[in-house]
């Protein structure tokens, strides 16, 4: 005996659409364990994270009937990291992280040369240079 999940082929697409993205946040937080632990290179993990990211978008956008929280509470994902890159963040951890080691690296860079410009006064003082021309020849 068959029992029919679907009696239109409108239902049927949508419970594919369903299972898809149950897949894909499967997938994504699968991705994010392997990451996080090292198993995954930065390039593979980007490369696929970008794939699942644009496969969430298509298929969060044929769903328009659900609430993907809602999804995820009503089927029991335990998925917290997927939650993460697919719903808060949109880009993947190595896009994060490259964009605030720049950032660090001229912060740091800042903090040097002032550090740098900051030692030059402090001896330029304690050897009693006041003169403009003085000064401005050592730095």
């Amino acid at each position: 005996m068959e029992i029919p999940l679907h009696a239109t082929s409108k239902d049927r697409r949508h419970l594919e659409d369903l299972a898809d993205l149950y897949a894909i946040i499967k997938a994504t937080e699968h991705l994010e364990k392997a990451y996080a632990r090292d198993l995954v290179g930065a390039e593979e993990y980007t490369a696929a994270c970008l794939k699942l990211l644009t496969q969430y978008k298509s298929t969060a956008s044929a769903l328009t009937d659900i609430d993907v929280q809602d999804f995820i509470k009503t089927y029991s994902l335990e998925a917290p990291r997927a939650v993460d890159r697919l719903l808060r963040a949109g880009v993947p951890a190595t896009t994060l992280h490259k964009q605030a080691d720049k950032e660090g690296s001229n912060s740091q860079i800042r903090v040097a040369e002032t550090t740098q410009f900051f030692i030059t006064a402090m001896d330029a003082v304690k050897l009693e240079q006041v003169g403009k021309r003085e000064f401005v020849d050592q730095a």
